[in-house]
This record gives structure tokens, C-alpha cells and sequence, in this order.
């Protein structure tokens, strides 16, 4: 919904539609799969048979380090 309502704003300040539509469906992608709150990493976890916690150790280290930089 926000990709759509910042396309005007994107090409009003000099930038491509269609870069900024490749790069729409990128952030898109990344976020459909990113923790914790991505539902095709937990479609996945359901079909192979892999417990949620199990992955979610492993990105600790990664989510921990950009805490900092995000707030």
C-alpha cells in the first residue's frame, strides 16, 4: 500500500518507475521472508518440519547488531 501512494513522490523527485518498482518488489521479497513477523519463513518452517525457535537462534547475532542502528 505505501510502495503505491510513494510512486508519484518517487518520480516527481527524479527517480524511475521502473527502478523504483524493482526496487518495490525487492523490499517486498526480502520482507515476505524476514523474522519475525515473515509468514513465508513460516510456511516453510511448517512444511520441512522445522520448530520456529531453531532459525530464530540463528539470527539473534544478526538482529542484536542492527538494534543500535535502527533506534
Amino acid at each position: 500500500m505505501y510502495g503505491l501512494a510513494g510512486a508519484p513522490i518517487a518520480v516527481d523527485i527524479g527517480i524511475d518507475s521502473l527502478h523504483y518498482g524493482i526496487a518495490l518488489v525487492i523490499a517486498m521479497g526480502i520482507d515476505f521472508f524476514s523474522q519475525p513477523v515473515g509468514i513465508g519463513s513460516y510456511i516453510t518452517y511448517a512444511t520441512s518440519g522445522i520448530s520456529v525457535e531453531q532459525p530464530a537462534r540463528k539470527t539473534i547475532p544478526t538482529s542484536s547488531c542492527c538494534v543500535p542502528v535502527c533506534c
